[in-house]
């Protein structure tokens, strides 16, 4: 009897399989693939109402994402994948702080009630049943922003499991995020300030496309520029023994790979010019990360790879020179005590008055989205305007949910970052998607200190987006053929 052969695998990552490792495509795959491309679509027109941070623009799209979640479960077959062990922890943690956060809009008759709603019940001589939230209607609106979010993530590391949706994902979120970047740089270099003739806020002087600032269209580029740096690293090959036959090789590449050359250069000449200083160390970190994830990779371990560092170093070189020097001025003439909107305010002194509110709520919170109300209580007096963000999330869900539900929340998005961590370590293959996850998480993460970027919901699908596909391709698949094989890229 012949002897029989497995069936060959290609090694670059972001290459198509062969035809004959290719799957057939039955009915439920195909439902898959129409719920996915659906998936893509909300997070491509996430971006265009202002990031979807008005109120309008955020319940579309926790309908839309709640109306493919249902479609999802309704029409097809998860159980060849069992939820993972792993992901218990973290799923019992989100619903932990998803019933604390309904808890805090529930009405109370004494212990933990806010005491704005005692200086209500004098105000209008009545008895006003009270909660833990300032404000338990807009509270409730912000479980439904959670709600969103997590949607996102659960169809994304579902769909995900399959290689070629997850290459697909991240190619699509790079050309996407570039189209939006060319939009705001032609707005930036026509001084057009509006969209749909809409003012974009105080904060235009910077490239922020379809956002309402700058601040947050960096981390948003900065997502997608990492994203198409993975695609660009994905394609990464050997190219021989000798020194000329490598040469060759990495022209080859770089010929092949001119279109995301293309969007990674558009992409970091828009986040360069967003003058965001965060954002682009941000973005740096989160370059980096993958980088050195992909060379320490025990399934890889070549230093190829990191020799895709510098490719996006000539780029942000070429964009610095196409910017005539501005961006640089703009970084130079910064420091922290820079004002961050027309309050007048610094950032140092925001996060002191809310680390003095802080103080009084540090167990119970004040419930979610009502950060703007309390600091107008604790605000000093050089503080003249409305501030409506901490400009540093970690404390402004804090404040909002209370330290032991802010930590429980914290906790559950770490551990999946690190489920994509410890992929990068054990994944014999595609090991590209979890660095992906645990890179952008760096690159969020990172930026949450100094802004609220995650406060917008654009950014947060994305970044959702992201995760689910590297917690998904973090693990080896119970059932071998529901990822296509492909060997180390080492």
């Amino acid at each position: 009897m012949a002897k029989t052969h497995p069936i060959k695998t290609v090694p670059p990552i972001a290459r198509a399989p062969a035809a004959s490792g290719t799957r057939i495509r039955r009915g439920d795959d195909i439902w898959k693939d129409r719920i996915f491309r659906a998936l893509i679509a909300v997070v491509a027109l996430a971006p265009l109402p202002l990031g979807s941070a008005r109120p309008l623009a955020w319940e579309i799209l926790g309908l839309a994402v709640a109306a493919l979640l249902i479609v999802a479960f309704a029409g097809n077959d998860w159980d060849n994948e069992p939820l993972a062990r792993d992901l218990i922890l973290p799923i019992v943690l989100f619903f932990l702080v998803l019933g604390y956060a309904v808890l805090q809009c529930m009405p109370l008759t004494s212990g933990w009630i806010n005491p704005i709603w005692a200086l209500a019940r004098e105000g209008l001589d009545s008895q006003v049943t009270g909660s833990i939230a300032v404000d338990p209607g807009l509270a409730l609106v912000y479980v439904f922003r959670l709600l969103t979010y997590a949607g996102v993530f659960v169809l994304a590391y579902l769909l995900g499991r399959d290689r070629g949706r997850a290459q697909a994902a991240i190619t699509a979120l790079s050309l996407i995020a570039a189209a939006y970047a060319i939009y705001g740089l032609f707005n930036f270099w026509t001084k057009n300030a509006t969209f749909l003739a809409m003012p974009q806020g105080d904060y235009f002087g910077g490239v922020s496309a379809t956002f309402a600032n700058h601040n947050s269209f960096a981390t948003y580029a900065g997502l997608a520029l990492v994203a198409c740096l993975a695609n660009l690293a994905g394609t990464a090959e050997p190219g021989g023994s000798s020194r000329r036959h490598r040469l060759s090789a990495i022209v080859e590449q770089l010929v092949a790979s001119a279109g995301k050359l293309a969007i990674l250069f558009v992409l970091a000449t828009a986040l360069l010019l967003t003058g965001s200083r965060g954002g682009l160390l941000a973005t740096l970190l989160g370059a980096t990360v993958l980088l050195v994830s992909l060379y320490a990779a025990p399934s890889v371990r070549n230093a190829r790879y990191l020799s895709w560092a510098l490719v996006p170093l000539f780029l942000l070189l070429g964009a610095l020179a196409l910017s005539g020097g501005q961006t640089l001025g703009q970084f130079a003439a910064m420091d922290m005590s820079d004002v961050t909107d027309a309050t007048g305010a610094s950032r140092p002194e925001i996060f002191a008055i809310t680390l003095h509110a802080l103080k009084d709520f540090f167990v119970q919170g004040t419930g979610l989205g009502s950060f703007p109300a309390i600091f107008q209580i604790y605000r000093s007096g050089t503080v003249q305007g409305f501030v409506d963000m901490a400009h540093d999330d970690y404390l402004q869900n804090m404040l909002e949910l209370g330290v032991p539900a802010a930590l429980c929340l914290f906790t559950s998005v770490g551990w999946l970052a690190a489920l994509c961590a410890r992929g990068i370590w054990h994944r014999n293959r595609d090991v590209i998607f979890p660095a992906l996850g645990f890179a952008a998480t760096v690159l969020v993460a990172s930026h949450a200190l100094v802004d609220f970027s995650l406060q917008i919901p654009a950014v947060t699908v994305s970044y959702m987006l992201l995760l689910g596909i590297g917690v998904a391709q973090s693990r080896s698949p119970s059932n071998p053929q529901a990822i296509v094989s492909s060997s180390p890229p080492g």
